[in-house]
C-alpha cells in the first residue's frame, strides 16, 4: 500500500530566534518533520499489521462457528 502526505506549517518565530540563520531553522525544522513523519509511518505500518491479525483470528473464529452445509445436511439426514 502507498500513499502521500502533505503537510503545511508555518510558524511565529520568538525574538531572539531571529538572530538564527535561516537555513539553520529549515534544517532544523525539516529533521524534526521527518522524523516525525518516519514515526507516523511506523505507527500506521504497526497498526494496519495488527489490524489484519485481529481480523483474521476473528474470520477464523467465525469460519469455526459456522456450521458447513455438509454438517447441516449430516444432522438433518439423521433426525429423519
Amino acid at each position: 500500500m502507498r500513499g502521500h502526505l502533505e503537510i503545511a506549517i508555518t510558524c511565529v518565530l520568538p525574538p531572539p530566534l531571529h538572530l538564527v540563520p535561516e537555513t539553520i531553522l529549515r534544517g532544523v525544522a525539516e529533521s524534526v518533520l521527518s522524523r516525525l513523519a518516519e514515526k507516523m509511518k511506523r505507527d500506521v505500518d504497526v497498526g494496519l499489521g495488527a489490524d489484519f491479525r485481529r481480523f483474521h483470528r476473528e474470520k477464523a473464529a467465525a469460519s469455526r462457528a459456522m456450521p458447513t452445509l455438509d454438517e447441516t445436511a449430516s444432522s438433518r439426514d439423521q433426525s429423519l
